[in-house]
């Protein structure tokens, strides 16, 4: 009986070969190649523009943040800090104090996040690499100076050079507000600093903070040994997440990480991928048809065949063998092809930037392309579960004319 397979097989094979190479064959090839190309590079687009969210993160973000489960402030006294500075993995314990404040300028003012860092916040040159103009400091002579961004700085129409025109931070005064009185000018605590550099890391960041001195912060809001988070910088976070996080749970405190940190910007990322993925798997499915028309004409075409396959003593699960064989056939080679010509232009967009974002400066000039193994996995799994299912009908009519020709 197997030899008799093999004979019909190889029959059969020769029959096929002028409508193997036949137009119909190579359009279904060039299909599955362009579908599995095209949901490689989509799915790749995700990961590069993840990937490169993620190190964006991390040009002016820790590698940890220490946060209260609730609320806006926490307490954190000096031995929590010795603690952290224990610990031989965590570099530098930053600690930070955020508040929104009315800032004035000249004739201008804004709203924007007043951001207090302790001693440690210049010795860890986390935005160091970021200052675009002035100096890399929270004082100057004894006196504090603040860094501001980018986008703050235009917004309010400063000028580095005007040392005679301090920024006015105005901050509600809080024993004030307990009796309040609309007619009352101390419900208003003031402030003036000057500003001492100018950063640019991210947009949104520049374009509403302000870094002082924690201890200028702590004088304006008029706060003891509290802290709106604690900055840790560390060369393994997920270790050091691991070996704090269970003390800091018991105070109310949680870790997080980079990807944890922005959460909600990742999560986004991830919500777009899937939907664009289901619907190029649509797509594909659509694209499906193409196979099973070019299987479904082969059937009719060798259906006078088919009984001279079943003559020479070919069973009724051989034939529907040998049609889904050649579903998977025309899919392995169209898949290996789509790979290839993935890959390819993946270097090409990752070497020479050929689909520009069209934004300005160096911010992200092209699409970035992150190319990783799971992916392919993914894509071939898909690819030929589809083309498994698109095989499946022909075979079985294939199956059904061997049948009328043995009645």
């Amino acid at each position: 009986m197997k030899f008799s397979f093999f004979i019909a097989k190889r029959y059969f094979q020769s029959k096929l070969k002028s409508t193997f190479i036949s137009m119909m064959s190579r359009f279904t090839m060039v299909g599955v190649a362009f579908e599995v190309m095209a949901l490689i590079l989509v799915l790749s687009f995700f990961n590069g523009i993840q990937d490169f969210q993620i190190n964006f993160f991390q040009s002016y973000e820790p590698e940890l943040r220490i946060v209260p489960e609730n609320g806006k402030f926490f307490n954190f006294n000096s031995n929590d800090f010795k603690v952290l500075n224990e610990n031989d993995q965590i570099d530098f314990a930053i600690g930070e104090l955020k508040d929104q404040v009315l800032l004035k300028y000249g004739d201008n003012q804004i709203v924007a996040d007043l951001i207090g860092l302790d001693s440690n916040f210049i010795p860890s040159k986390s935005f160091e690499s970021s200052l675009i103009a002035g100096e890399y400091a929270l004082h100057y002579e004894d006196f504090p100076v603040a860094l501001i961004g980018e986008g703050l700085f235009l917004s309010l129409g400063m000028d580095l050079r005007n040392q005679l025109l301090p920024i006015q931070i105005f901050y509600p005064n809080r024993k004030s507000l307990q009796k309040f009185n609309v007619f009352s000018t101390s419900n208003l605590k003031e402030s003036t600093i000057l500003p001492g550099g100018i950063f640019s890391v991210d947009p949104v960041f520049d374009s509403q903070s302000l870094l002082v001195d924690f201890q200028f912060m702590k004088n304006l809001i008029g706060l003891e040994n509290q802290y709106s988070s604690i900055r840790i910088i560390c060369s393994d976070p997920l270790s050091v997440q691991k070996q704090i996080q269970d003390s800091l749970k018991e105070k109310g405190l949680k870790v997080l990480t980079i990807e944890e940190q922005h959460q909600n910007v990742l999560q986004a990322i991830q919500i777009e991928r899937l939907f664009v993925t289901l619907m190029m798997i649509g797509i594909i499915i659509v694209a499906s048809f193409t196979l099973f028309f070019s299987l479904s004409l082969l059937v009719v075409e060798k259906r006078k065949d088919l009984k001279t396959m079943v003559s020479m003593g070919i069973q009724s699960r051989q034939i529907f063998q040998i049609f889904l064989i050649e579903g998977l056939l025309i899919t392995f080679i169209g898949t290996i092809f789509g790979i290839i010509l993935a890959i390819f232009l993946a270097y090409i967009q990752n070497s020479f930037g050929i689909l520009k974002t069209g934004l300005s400066g160096d911010f992200l000039e092209s699409y970035p392309i992150k190319l990783i193994a799971q992916d392919f996995i993914l894509v071939i799994f898909i690819v030929f579960i589809v083309g498994i299912l698109a095989s499946i009908y022909p075979a079985k009519k294939a199956v059904d004319y061997a049948s009328e020709n043995l009645g």
